[in-house]
């Protein structure tokens, strides 16, 4: 009931209400102190909106925007560009594996030993590999997150010494290597 006299308060300040539709709507307004409150905060916006002074956008408003397009634009092509780097890569994995399988199905034929004896090797390096990481996931656990914490930074800050360290010998070296007379002077 109350959205037929809101939609009649927005034709009323818009100048489009048949006199009709104005005589019914002010005759709602005596009777409903809500709609009457709703009606003058809205006189009143209207008010300071019509005597509000225009306000020009900025100059290079439309650079910017087509600049945020372009960005837009760009990261939805780099994000199709990796998802098909992505699938590309699989399909190379299973295409190599596809080719390995062969491989050894057409040695197999031939030199079924070899095959046997290349297979047992594969399977002891992935089984030791196994039991490597089992082992790391152990002594893990058994130190605690802390401890993997404190490794973990002090791997990080060493890094982090090592690279500074390699820049400064390669800086020192570049201008050594320069020397007094060098034409770079």
């Amino acid at each position: 009931m109350h959205g037929d006299y809101t939609l009649l308060m927005s034709l009323a300040l818009d100048g489009e209400a048949t006199p009709a539709e104005e005589s019914r709507l002010q005759e709602h307004l005596r009777t409903c102190t809500a709609c009457a409150a709703i009606w003058d905060r809205w006189q009143i916006l209207d008010r300071r909106l019509a005597t509000a002074p225009l306000v020009a956008p900025p100059a290079d408003l439309v650079a910017k925007v087509m600049a945020q397009v372009d960005e837009r634009e760009l990261r939805r092509r780099r994000a199709r560009w990796f998802g098909s780097g992505l699938l590309v890569s699989w399909l190379g994995v299973i295409l190599l594996g596809l080719a390995v399988t062969a491989t050894l199905v057409i040695l197999g034929t031939r030199y079924p030993q070899l095959v046997r004896t290349a297979l047992a090797g594969a399977f002891e390096v992935i089984d030791g590999i196994g039991w490597l990481l089992i082992g790391l996931t152990t002594c893990a656990s058994n130190l605690g997150a802390p401890a993997i914490a404190a490794s973990v930074g002090l791997l990080a800050t060493l890094t982090c010494i090592l690279g500074m360290l390699w820049l400064w010998i390669m800086g020192h070296n570049r201008t050594r290597a320069a020397g007094p007379f060098s034409a770079a002077n």
